[in-house]
């Protein structure tokens, strides 16, 4: 009780008042909040896939490359690739009737993945 006393001895020297109205001001704060974050939402980018941008051609080209050149690794690769992916990632993959997969899923997996699968496969079409 020692709490409610305080604010009734602050109340009756007029130290404090009451703030009928924050509430209300907390309401519309949250309002002009929410109203802000779906302008920002409206204005995001979206990416679509198109391909690799140059920068991300010359890793998958170098990645190839040492690939290639040792083999053993890009099995290792491979198979780190394969047992990660997801059953609908690998559905997809296998029904999109793209050649060299294993080489595809070995150059996605050394890149740790920071380039998008189709963006890879794109590049083994190129050649």
């Amino acid at each position: 009780m020692e709490l409610g006393s305080t604010i009734q001895q602050l109340l009756g020297r007029g130290l404090i008042r009451r703030d009928d109205l924050g509430l209300e001001r907390k309401r519309d704060l949250l309002l002009a909040k929410d109203r802000d974050r779906a302008r920002m939402k409206i204005h995001n980018v979206v990416r679509t896939v198109e391909g690799p941008t140059n920068d991300q051609l010359l890793l998958i080209q170098h990645a190839i490359e040492r690939l290639r050149s040792h083999p053993e690794e890009a099995g290792k690769w491979y198979n780190r690739a394969k047992y990660s992916l997801s059953p609908e990632e690998s559905k997809t993959f296998d029904e999109s009737g793209v050649g060299h997969k294993e080489d595809i899923l070995a150059v996605w997996e050394y890149l740790e993945r920071s380039i998008e699968l189709p963006a890879v496969a794109r590049v083994f079409g190129l050649k």
